[in-house]
């Protein structure tokens, strides 16, 4: 096959990294933390792809378009579509599995155009047939048959002007108590319950199919839709619009846009979320969102909320009672296309309708995985970011199986990952390194799994370490006790691994811990919870533990950045210019680009393809006014103070008791590479964990570790192996302070290492 030529990229760290990647392969990129994996693969791959596709749009689409940055690369030949799956998006309750996996907009329209309205108060099917459908109907009945059109009249008021309103429209005849009389003829003071106005009269035959479509027309512009055909043989109503004669309501159109949870269709109760205000389940809608019309939609013998609340693993089983119409076969398809892969992602015990809050995990992530490469496209060069993230051995296994199926249709896998199984599974392997920052950035291995486990480099070596054993766990005297949890004990001071399968309640464990925990710091009673009244201080990291606003940086976020800014404005040249600490704040008017805001950049939307960044054209990314930029502390300005990295600021900025401390945190947790204005946004889960452990790490410099309980959900998230023995280490440097550390895992590396162990 033609291979795509890269030669010469040195976008970020990279230094003149020449590939040949070829669509059929599954190509694994590993490499420590900061190495140049993602700057390979998505900043400088899937980035070319991206502005040759904006390039290739027309002049007229183009012009509402910023031109995208090129790549810092010689040359990329021979470059195909690419389909880009970076880290996941963080979970709300707002969002459902069918949401994240888009089987809710194909359910959407499925209902929209294949169901039938039910009227949600008497149970009544409503089906609008056209004007057309109604003549057809008419002229087939048999010919010579006496046909009366007629249309209902809503009598209010007690009929005060309803029969001089119908001679007014120019109607001459009404039907009354079942008989058919002149308008005039109606008795004076007679009931007009059940009135109908005569339209036309009409033998039906063949020369006259121009005559019945005339009185239908007319009645159905006369009675809002609704007519009644009245021959010997008995009544026929007919409706053009969602008309429910049963209830004498107008239902609204049957449309995809009728199963939104936004807008005027929304369950009232819920606003369409669902939930409640206080966190219960809405019983109006069942949960779904949905208000009572669209709950109510009928397609054969389902309604969304029962197909919404069926087990993923049970859709092939009921799809033989799914309607067959042209219409609805091939969104069928390509909904149970969808349901497969989530099943093979062992997911199918879920329910579509089901919170994305209440998964772990590892389930999110196999429903990030599952929403991408569902489809069948063939040429495409999938860009995977760490696809076995968060997953046991046996989802690995799963994603590993869908990574093949993408490359046996002809696509191209290129996943950044450091999973030993998905590594086996590569046709090749390429290794950066070998180290972070600008000790990365070089092509350090080449070639197949079997030769890299030979290889002399940091993935080479540890995977030749192997899986550690388990050693004995230490007793310890004190225990926190978490009740309704069994075998759940964290000893005082100790590292304590929660271990245990994809979805076997680690997370949910943990959470639970650190709710108890928070509220009894809180001086709360909490009848679940003992043996944690030493406990002073709580630490909880998650994905969402690091502000990730647009203006967080690390400088700002470990304090770095407070001390910086007083010192800048301490200098001569400020104090002259009349600037103060404040005038070097990215968060405030006064010294920042008001264009950019302080960002440098400017974020830029592409409608189907994801945002992109584009370097402000006023400050030119330096992110402060000139003024301020002609301010120096220890020959560097503002912006060339942000563009440090950690381990470049270190010996300029060492000797200053409140600079000293963030800085040798942040390298300590490995993030010595990272530049102090990073914009946290850009940061992967595993980095901004340990950003925030960082700031934690500064604080106990200060206060100690004696009574501080640290809770971390997956700390080796997004590491390489190398990076996660750092990490431990300073976990235990954390116990030996006095903390106690609880973790939750299934990577054998970290529980081999822990104190105590709880499995579930």
């Amino acid at each position: 096959m033609d291979s795509i030529q890269i030669r010469g990229a040195r976008q970020h760290s990279l230094r003149g990294v020449d590939v040949d990647l070829r669509l059929g392969e599954l190509v694994v990129i590993c490499g420590r933390s900061g190495s140049g994996k993602s700057s390979f693969a998505f900043d400088t791959v899937h980035a070319e792809a991206q502005r040759r596709y904006v390039d290739a749009l027309s002049a007229r689409h183009r012009k509402s378009l910023v031109q995208l940055p090129r790549p810092d690369v010689d040359l990329i030949r021979g470059l195909v579509p690419t389909i880009a799956l970076q880290q996941s998006e963080p979970a709300s309750w707002g969002q459902t599995i069918a949401d994240r996996s888009e089987l809710w907009e194909a359910l959407r329209v499925l209902f929209g155009r294949a169901a039938t309205l039910v009227d949600p108060v008497s149970g009544e099917r409503v089906e609008p047939v056209t004007l057309d459908q109604i003549t057809q109907s008419l002229m087939g009945l048999e010919e010579g048959t006496r046909l009366t059109i007629e249309v209902p009249v809503r009598v209010e008021h007690g009929g005060t002007g309803v029969l001089e309103e119908i001679v007014r429209n120019g109607f001459s005849r009404v039907r009354l108590h079942d008989q058919v009389m002149r308008v005039e003829e109606v008795p004076q003071g007679a009931s007009l319950d059940g009135l109908r106005v005569v339209v036309d009269r009409i033998k039906v035959r063949p020369d006259r199919r121009s005559r019945i479509e005339d009185a239908v027309r007319t009645a159905s512009r006369a009675g809002h839709g609704q007519l009644v055909a009245v021959t010997d043989a008995g009544e026929q109503v007919f409706v053009d619009r969602p008309w429910s004669a049963s209830t004498q309501t107008l239902l609204p159109e049957l449309t995809p846009s009728l199963f939104s949870r936004r807008g005027v269709h929304a369950c009232e109760a819920c606003q369409g979320a669902g939930r409640l205000d206080d966190g219960t389940h809405c019983e109006a809608c069942e949960g779904t969102g949905l208000g009572p019309v669209a709950a109510h939609a009928i397609w054969g013998t389902w309604t969304l909320p029962r197909l919404l609340c069926l087990p993923l693993e049970q859709w092939r089983e009921a799809s033989a009672s799914f309607p067959k119409d042209p219409v609805s076969a091939p969104l069928v398809g390509e909904l149970l296309r969808r349901v497969e892969v989530l099943c093979q992602l062992k997911l199918g015990g879920r329910r579509p309708g089901e919170r994305l809050a209440m998964l772990s995990a590892g389930e999110r992530q196999c429903l990030r995985i599952a929403r991408q490469l569902s489809s069948e496209l063939t040429g495409i060069l999938y860009v995977l970011d760490e696809p076995a993230q968060s997953l046991d051995a046996e989802r690995v296994a799963c994603v590993v199986e869908v990574m093949r199926q993408l490359v046996a249709r002809g696509n191209g896998v290129l996943a950044v990952e450091h999973h030993p199984a998905v590594i086996d599974a590569a046709d090749r392997v390429l290794e950066f390194g070998p180290g972070p920052g600008t000790d990365g950035g070089r092509l350090l291995f080449d070639g197949t799994p079997e030769a890299l486990k030979q290889a002399d480099t940091p993935t080479g070596r540890a995977l030749r370490r192997g899986q550690e054993a388990f050693p004995p766990v230490q007793e310890a005297e004190g225990c926190i006790v978490l009740a309704g949890a069994p075998g759940v004990r964290v000893p005082h001071g100790r590292l304590t691994v929660i271990h245990g399968a994809t979805a076997s309640g680690k997370t949910r464990v943990l959470g639970r811990l650190a709710s108890a925990v928070q509220r009894k710091l809180a001086n709360e009673t909490v009848e679940d919870l003992s043996g944690a009244d030493a406990i002073v201080r709580l630490v909880q990291t998650d994905d969402l533990s690091v502000g990730r606003s647009s203006r967080s940086i690390p400088a700002t976020y470990t304090g770095l950045w407070s001390t910086m800014r007083e010192l800048l404005a301490a200098t001569r040249e400020a104090q002259v210019r009349g600037l103060t600490a404040t005038s070097f704040s990215l968060n405030v008017k006064g010294g920042r680009c008001e264009h950019c805001r302080g960002l440098g950049v400017r974020r830029v939307e592409l409608g189907i393809l994801p945002d992109v960044h584009v370097v402000c054209e006023v400050c030119g990314g330096h992110r402060f006014s000139r003024d301020v930029l002609e301010v120096m502390w220890k020959g560097l300005n503002a912006s060339e103070l942000l563009a440090l990295t950690v381990q470049d600021a270190g010996p300029l900025l060492s000797g200053h008791p409140a600079l000293d401390a963030p800085l040798r945190a942040l390298a300590d947790v490995g993030l010595g590479y990272v530049p102090l204005g990073q914009p946290t946004w850009t940061l992967s889960g595993g980095e901004a964990r340990r950003l925030r452990l960082a700031r934690e790490l500064t604080r106990l410099a200060r206060h100690g570790g004696a009574g501080a309980l640290y809770v971390v959900d997956e700390p080796e998230r997004g590491l390489h192996p190398v990076d996660v023995d750092l990490l431990i280490d300073l976990f235990r440097r954390l116990v030996e302070e006095g903390a106690t550390v609880v973790l939750a895992t299934h990577e054998p590396s970290v529980v081999a290492r822990a104190d105590h162990r709880i499995a579930l």
